[in-house]
């Protein structure tokens, strides 16, 4: 019998003991809980209005926003004074300025 018994578990064959057995039983109690409600995750595609989305600019892009990002800085303000403030197109008479 006791032989039998380690042959079995050798191959992997050996009987669940009682503990378990009750173990697993008891787990079948807990079905009868409320299960939790399912929440599907944001579908990826969609931007929140407060997040932005990063693009991979090539390097002429890298090159061109540096370039911009510099003449915008205080070192310039003698020269870029005029594009730091809003056009008003109405005042100058400048109609078609929104489509343009």
């Amino acid at each position: 019998m006791i032989l039998q018994k380690k042959e079995a578990e050798a191959k992997g064959l050996a009987t669940p003991s009682p503990a378990r057995a009750i173990a697993r039983r008891e787990s079948d109690f807990a079905l009868d809980r409320p299960k939790r409600a399912k929440h599907e995750p944001p579908p990826k595609d969609l931007l929140d209005k407060n997040q932005k989305r990063k693009v991979k600019l090539n390097n002429s892009l890298k090159y061109c926003a540096g370039v911009l990002k510099d003449l915008m800085s205080k070192k310039y303000r003698d020269i870029n004074h005029p594009f730091l403030q809003a056009v008003d197109w109405q005042a100058l008479g400048l109609l078609d300025y929104p489509n343009v």
